[in-house]
């Protein structure tokens, strides 16, 4: 009984890694976990001064879409763009450093750039959400039940998420 098995947990583990190595979504989960269980450490990063972004600092009518109340310091609201079903806010820091706010309806499909990038599934105010990492930038993404959300700059992810936990409706 020993022997029978001893041969039918092997052939089991066989199958089994035969399996995730040859389906590509559960491959890399597979590896995402040993990576996870190999880590040695935790990051611990500050966040730099954040400035209070005022509704009243908004140009024209944003009434009924969302906006971020804190920025980094250094950066100043510089545009906004908006229509009937998306609106945008650029924020720029000494003309070569900007954060992106988009905010659009659910409906449709909507790309992100990952080709290069490192990314990870996050929580954003009890919504999933996709962080990209970049080389120069970063890119997180979310929705709730009614609009998608991205924020795009030059800044550190965890920054990113700290924009993303104060957005408010004006």
């Amino acid at each position: 009984l020993g022997t029978r098995t001893a041969a039918i947990v092997v052939c089991a583990f066989f199958i089994f890694g035969a399996a995730i190595m040859s389906v590509d979504a559960l491959r890399i989960k597979f590896f995402d976990i040993i990576e996870e269980a190999r880590e040695k450490y935790t990051a611990v990063e500050t966040i730099e001064n954040m400035n209070n972004v005022r509704a009243d600092d908004i140009q024209g009518n944003w009434e009924g879409y969302c906006y971020p109340t804190i920025i980094p310091e250094g950066y100043q609201l510089t545009d906004t763009i908006k229509d009937e079903f998306s609106g945008i806010m650029i924020f720029t820091k000494d003309e070569s450093e900007e954060i992106i706010f988009y905010q659009g309806s659910v409906t449709g499909g909507y790309h992100v750039d990952t080709e290069n990038g490192k990314s990870m599934e996050v929580e954003v105010n009890g919504h999933e959400g996709l962080i990209v990492e970049k080389e120069n930038s970063n890119i997180l993404m979310w929705h709730d039940d009614v609009e998608m959300y991205y924020i795009q700059g030059n800044v550190e992810k965890s920054i990113l998420l700290k924009i993303a936990e104060n957005i408010k409706k004006k």
